[in-house]
């Protein structure tokens, strides 16, 4: 009898533990909404001979007259612009290396109108040019609680300008593994710069008290602009904060709420060897968050984990650009709406941006087998209703 109780009392304990297990499996796919959506257009550039297709900046230039599409690669040594109904390309923008129109190793642009396009370089300046290239002056961004290394406009996180004043970003801790969690709220993130007095303010964005208690990890964040609002969401953290402009403060804080086993590494101290990037590789990361003003949503660029040892491609580079990302849809509210899967490079996460005609993809990633070095590819789409 005592066996028999025994051997039952086992059973009932590996069936506990075996729910308790699965039943947190099923409970976090819960409310995962797959968004289907429809190609209405696939844009196929052609590139010359010296372009490299791989872009680390692109922006969409909307206007009466048609779309633009500006990319910045890291050949040839500008930015070209291309004509998205036409698909040619209609005007390239030299920078120079030296001379009165220097600009210092580029990492971004934007550009506001014809005659002013922002060019942000290491150290940390921004140059502002006219079309033809030529420098109207450089804004020298300094004056923070730490030193700024370098300042960027990149897809995700581009500068702001608006009413004579850049808006951007520093989402870095310049010290990391040597600051104590304790001061990590001592350093301000975000500036703006006044175009007309010259002068540089850093904002009262800091990150929160008890930001790293669960270990030590990037602060690094994306950003958009909306109405008086700056919001940002970082990298690995589902937090998100909206910064008021006028009120020079957090207005808000939210916390995601994505259906999903999602986890992002945390550290105790700094990795040895490869244990970082393995320990990052088998978590998920943001790589990117955007918003949608023609159809108020938001979306989530979502980079899923992955194991290395299914891959021939070294850590590093499955570490820059992962196989797999989902799109997750938010609306106005920041509530989860559905998400697209994109797999084993079918997409390339790196360049994603909206327009008032859909979300335009890049379908030409570098590690897909169908990849053509010759083109620019693009699908724009458009995702269906939720229940439609």
């Amino acid at each position: 009898m005592k066996s028999i109780l025994k051997s039952f009392k086992s059973n009932i304990l590996i069936f506990v533990l075996l729910f308790s297990v699965f039943g947190c499996t099923i409970s976090k796919d819960e409310g995962q909404k797959q968004l289907n959506y429809t190609v209405e257009e696939i844009i196929k550039i052609e590139l010359d001979s010296i372009t490299n297709p791989i872009n680390y900046r692109v922006q969409l230039i909307e206007t009466d007259s048609g779309n633009l599409l500006a990319t910045m690669a890291r050949t040839p040594f500008g930015i070209n612009f291309y004509n998205l109904d036409l698909k040619t390309k209609i005007h390239h923008l030299e920078l120079s290396a030296d001379g009165i129109n220097k600009v210092g190793v580029t990492n971004g642009f934007h550009v506001q109108s014809k005659d002013s396009i922002f060019i942000t370089s290491i150290a940390a300046q921004i140059s502002l040019l006219d079309f033809a290239g030529n420098k109207l002056r450089d804004v020298r961004i300094d004056g923070s609680s730490q030193y700024i290394q370098s300042i960027s406009s990149k897809n995700y996180r581009p500068l702001v300008i608006e009413n004579q004043k850049i808006y951007g970003a520093y989402p870095f801790v310049t010290q990391h593994w040597e600051t104590p969690p304790k001061d990590i709220s001592k350093f301000q993130h975000l500036f703006e710069y006044d175009l007309n007095s010259s002068k540089i303010r850093w904002l009262d964005y800091a990150l929160p008290e008890g930001f790293w208690d669960q270990g030590i990890f990037s602060p690094e964040f994306s950003l958009v602009s909306k109405g008086d609002s700056i919001i940002t969401l970082f990298s690995r953290d589902l937090k998100l904060n909206v910064f008021s402009k006028s009120k020079n403060k957090i207005i808000d804080v939210k916390e995601l709420k994505i259906p999903g086993d999602i986890s992002f590494a945390r550290f105790k101290r700094r990795p040895a060897g490869n244990e970082g990037i393995l320990k990052e590789l088998g978590t998920e990361v943001i790589k990117g968050f955007i918003f949608d003003k023609y159809r108020e949503r938001f979306i989530v660029i979502l980079e899923l984990r992955i194991d290395p040892e299914q891959h021939s491609m070294s850590l590093l580079e499955l570490y820059s650009s992962r196989p797999d990302f989902k799109l997750v849809v938010l609306d106005s509210n920041f509530e989860y709406v559905g998400e697209a899967l994109f797999k084993n490079y079918e997409a390339d996460q790196n360049e994603i941006f909206v327009g008032k005609e859909g979300l335009y993809v890049s379908v030409n990633n570098q590690n897909h087998y169908n990849f053509d070095e010759n083109f620019l590819v693009y699908k724009r789409i458009d995702f269906e209703e939720v229940g439609k």
